[in-house]
């Protein structure tokens, strides 16, 4: 048995990655890692200074 496959959205750069996860770690360690990496964008975004440029 399979586990089924997450649908990503149109464009998402993650996309291949997407597609593989669930075939390699299951659909729910998938769902948490993509839970995570969403959450570090957001606190990524949201601790860099505004007069910074990320280089």
């Amino acid at each position: 048995m399979t586990a089924p496959m997450l649908q990503p959205t149109q464009g998402d750069p993650r996309q291949e990655h997407i597609e593989r996860r669930p075939q390699r770690h299951g659909i729910d360690t998938t769902r948490r890692l993509a839970e995570a990496e969403d959450l570090a964008d957001t606190v990524a975004t949201e601790i860099t200074p505004a007069n910074t440029v990320n280089t």
